[in-house]
């Protein structure tokens, strides 16, 4: 996280449990914020004032790995099937004694991928999800996240790539400069993407 001061920028650094990889216990939209109950109270505030989000601390189906199990935007939330009755009943509980209301479902129990943050990849225009998906799964995503829903061509984690908040055609920034994609909100298809605008040592990623 990065903080000013005198003028200047300095680093400031968390963990989780031990982890600095803090997306793995993380899951959040435009307006909550989703972290483990085992996440230290300062974290949980200098995120919600960075991100400038509400923040709600929970588990989900029974673990602190949130954003392995939850993909979510604007709409709602993906959640994992195996989530449990009371941690969406808290979600929606205390995301509404902050003002908002909140949709939440679950991937579908008869399908065998259940890591709904590694799998879905989302903003509040388009969706890509595993090739994998069963159309239910598919049905539950568009319904949830009000999105236009492609199966991708390759399996690909959203641990490593984003979609801009547009949604159109944009060269990405994503987790540990490792990566970038273009994503049209139209098609999802086999395209080259721009060089990288931020000037790290990775240039482009192909769709295959």
């Amino acid at each position: 996280m990065m903080t000013a001061k005198k003028g200047k920028e300095i680093e400031r650094s968390f963990s989780v449990e031990g982890s600095p990889y803090i997306g793995i216990f993380a899951a959040c939209t435009e307006s909550l914020l989703l972290l483990p109950l085992s996440a230290p109270a300062n974290l949980a505030v200098e995120l919600g004032r960075a991100l400038k989000v509400a923040v709600i601390k929970t588990y989900i189906a029974d673990t602190s790995l949130i954003g392995c199990l939850v993909m979510g935007n604007s709409n709602g939330f993906v959640v994992s099937q195996y989530t449990q009755d009371s941690e969406i009943e808290r979600i929606i509980e205390l995301a509404t004694e902050e003002g908002f209301e909140v949709n939440i479902n679950r991937l579908p129990d008869s399908d065998r991928l259940s890591a709904a943050g590694n799998i879905i990849l989302a903003n509040d225009t388009v969706a890509l999800v595993h090739p994998s998906f069963s159309e239910e799964a598919v049905e539950v995503v568009k319904d949830t996240l009000e999105v236009e829903v492609y199966k991708g061509k390759t399996i690909l984690l959203p641990a490593t790539v984003a979609i801009e908040a547009t949604g159109h055609d944009s060269t990405v920034c994503v987790a540990h400069r490792l990566a970038y994609t273009c994503v049209s909100a139209v098609a999802i298809t086999t395209q080259e993407c721009s060089p990288c605008r931020c000037g790290c040592a990775t240039d482009r990623l192909f769709w295959t």
